[in-house]
């Protein structure tokens, strides 16, 4: 039962318009607009603005209504989405109402015109030329785009070397993702991956590649054209996922002395192939969807004890190889490969007969130790470890394409700031543009 007001509304409805008029106080003294002096005069901008703070992050606003009023209330409707969705959700809001739409943002630089990611534009800003193109199985240099949503992100190859080209592929990507998930994007679309196979574990020695996903159309054909095999190292992969299970047959098969026989899907469909198609070597998914890969490692050796088995991971890009350890203690070896190089550590030991898991281990060891003999590191290295924490934070943001302002945003740090230590990392890695040092970066 409700309580009749003498106006004839609510109490309920009273006590929520009283609240509401108390939040539009609030928001309506926390706006305002910012000055600055220009030929010694100080002049005010016209619209207004809102420094709004949460979880440690603090971002001010400029809004679209000429009135205090109605800028209040935007200030409102902003926090809210903060508080409900959080920052990404509220930014992108935002940016959105503040697209052209008429004569109201025609003041602002061109520059300064907020794009949301469902524009070309957007994107074409955010291109990334990258260095490794030799999985690229066409010429040509290759345009990619990181493109994130609800957290999570991949590098797309985008196929075209024409910058509008490759713009409205990486739009045309993101809004399938928005749309329909990133299931049915990464179905649709080859994405960029790196691939790390892990020869030991103290110190952990690995040896890494960037390579495409394929998509169905293209898999058979590509699969089928054995390059490099021919070898007596046969092997088989346990890989859960179709894009990637026909990329690595295809580069597997291309590696010199040896050819990719089995791809199984699953664990249980590995143990019960396994004693009917035996082959020399085995390589696992570090991520499988019915037991944990070292489980699956002790199923297989204990079916097969001489037989050589390594995990491999795959990874959005090779930060992220690091980031997915934890507590070594033994330090690491990793070296970047080509896509038909990624077996080098154990060619040397596949020759006349099918080698034991000890042997492989044995050739493992000498391959690694082989880059310790002296010889002083190249110019390139010696200027990568010379870079401050904080400049190679920063060329880690340029590398995936991020703006100035968005590099400043993500490490709470302001502009001049990253242009100071993009500048030195400029002058350390002895580079004039923002792609050079990228690249340069890329190949730590």
């Amino acid at each position: 039962m409700s309580i009749l007001c003498p106006s004839g509304g609510s109490v309920e409805k009273t006590l929520n318009q009283q609240e509401g008029d108390r939040l539009a106080r609030a928001w309506h003294g926390r706006v305002f607009k910012n000055t600055f002096t220009r030929n010694g005069r100080r002049m005010e901008v016209k619209r207004w603005s809102v420094k709004i703070q949460f979880q440690g992050r603090r971002r001010t606003f400029s809004l679209l209504s000429p009135t205090r009023a109605g800028a209040a209330r935007e200030a409102r409707e902003i926090h809210e989405m903060i508080l409900q969705q959080g920052w990404e959700a509220a930014s992108h809001f935002h940016q959105l109402r503040k697209l052209p739409q008429g004569r109201h943002n025609a003041h602002l630089d061109p520059e300064e015109q907020p794009m949301a990611k469902a524009e070309v534009g957007y994107w074409k800003q955010r291109l990334i030329e990258r260095k490794y193109t030799e999985a690229r199985l066409t010429p040509g240099k290759e345009w990619s785009a990181r493109i994130e949503m609800g957290g999570n992100y991949h590098y797309f190859p985008l196929g075209a070397e024409d910058r509008e080209a490759a713009a409205l592929r990486a739009q045309k990507i993101y809004v399938t993702a928005m749309e329909k998930g990133w299931k049915t994007a990464c179905e649709r679309f080859s994405r960029e991956i790196t691939l790390a196979v892990f020869w030991s574990a103290s110190p952990i020695a690995v040896t890494y590649t960037t390579i495409y996903t394929f998509l169905e159309g293209l898999t058979e054909r590509a699969v089928a054209a054995k390059a490099g095999g021919k070898g007596r190292g046969s092997l088989a992969i346990i890989e859960p996922e179709p894009g990637c299970q026909k990329a690595l047959a295809h580069w597997l098969n291309r590696q010199p002395g040896f050819e990719c026989r089995e791809v199984w899907n699953s664990a249980e469909e590995a143990l019960a192939a396994l004693e009917r198609r035996p082959v020399e070597l085995v390589l696992v998914n570090r991520v499988q969807p019915d037991m944990t890969a070292a489980e699956l490692v002790g199923k297989l050796k204990a079916r097969r004890p001489e037989l050589p088995v390594f995990t491999y991971g795959i990874y959005e890009d090779s930060d992220q190889i690091f980031i997915s350890l934890g507590g070594v203690t033994a330090g690491y070896l990793l070296r970047r490969r080509t896509p038909v190089e990624l077996l080098e550590p154990i060619r040397g030991a596949f020759g006349l007969k099918a080698p034991s898991a000890d042997e492989v281990l044995l050739e493992v060891k000498k391959y690694f130790q082989s880059f310790f003999g002296g010889e002083p590191p190249g110019k390139e290295s010696l200027a990568m470890a010379n870079l401050t924490d904080r400049e190679q934070k920063v060329l880690s943001c340029v590398s995936k394409g991020f703006l100035d302002k968005e590099i400043a945003e993500a490490l709470r740090i302001s502009v001049w700031t990253v242009h100071n230590h993009l500048k030195k990392a400029f002058e350390k890695l002895n580079v004039r543009t923002r792609t050079e040092a990228a690249l340069k970066y890329l190949q730590k």
